[in-house]
Parts: structure tokens; sequence; C-alpha cells
């Protein structure tokens, strides 16, 4: 068996954690990555995988800000599903290789990638119901299929956020 430095550990995150450059007009609360969370990941020792964004790769471009009911079309969660389905083969994988997933980070108010905060009508933005994103609840439902565990935390984008997101992150980290 070989040794080396490697912790083990692997978070996947949602796309606009480590590039608010992708998220749709005037949403984007960062000049590029939640400093605390890469901060805290490298801290901890803990490997990132960035999932696709899946609003930037099915518009082919930045896009206006929209809530889930503009987004949930039968085109577009077949391509969330798609995309969940490559996901977890990867997650598949690396717990086939001993390596502990510890959970999967999305990012609350995003009509594709919230956990428990989503915007559902494009009537009011700013106005959030409990709820996945499609493209999670595509992750999630394709975890389920496969008999997979893994957790699910949802950040916040805001910078006045950060204590919050560290908390959840901790909280993340005990529980796996």
């Amino acid at each position: 068996m070989y040794r080396d430095a490697r912790s083990g550990l692997i978070v996947f995150l949602a796309h606009c954690i480590l590039n608010q450059n992708t998220r749709a007009r005037g949403v984007a609360r960062r000049r590029g990555p939640f400093e605390e969370v890469v901060v805290f990941l490298a801290e901890k020792g803990i490997g990132v995988v960035q999932l696709p964004c899946p609003e930037l790769e099915f518009f082919q471009e930045i896009r206006v800000p929209s809530a889930k009911d503009a987004l949930d079309t039968p085109e577009y969660r077949a391509f969330c599903k798609e995309l969940a389905s490559r996901a977890v083969d990867l997650i598949n994988l690396l717990l086939k290789q001993k390596l502990r997933v510890i959970g999967i980070i999305g990012v609350e108010h995003s009509p594709s990638c919230a956990v428990t905060e989503v915007p559902l009508s494009s009537a009011d933005l700013y106005k959030y119901s409990e709820g996945m994103g499609i493209f999670f609840e595509e992750l999630s439902q394709a975890l389920r299929e496969r008999k997979l565990d893994v957790r699910f935390t949802g950040l916040y984008s805001a910078s006045n956020k950060a204590e919050t997101n560290v908390e959840r992150l901790r909280t993340l980290l005990e529980e796996a």
C-alpha cells in the first residue's frame, strides 16, 4: 500500500462557489470565489470537485436571473439529469477508491443549485421557498437511485454570510 499526504476527503461544489463570473447578470456577490470556503477547505485538506454550471452550459451565455418555474422545462431538466448522472458516476468512482465524499455544496437562492431555499416564481425572484434547485434535485435523485448517501448543504453568496457558510462547512465535516 502506498502512503502519501492526501486526506482522502472530497467535496463537490456548485460551480459559482469557485467562480462568480458565471452567475446570471446582476446576481454575483463576490469578485471570484467564496474566499472563506476556499480557505476553510484548504486548511482542512479537503479536495474539491467543481460541478458544472448547468445554466451556463445549457444556455451557452451569461443569462438574466430567473426562478425555478422559468427553468423547469423538460429540456432543461433532462440536461440537468445528464449532468447529475455524470457527477454521480464520479462520486461512485471516488468512493470505490476508498476516498470519502463528505458532501455536495450548493448555493442558496439558485434556481438550479439551491439546497433548501429556492426562488420558485419569476413573478418575484427575491421570494424564496423551501426546496432544491433543479440540478440539485436531479443530483439527489441520481444518488438515491444508486443507493449512495452523500450529504448536501447550501451556502450563501453574500459576503456578509461568510460566518454562516463556515459554520455550515464545519457541521458538514463533523457529521461526515
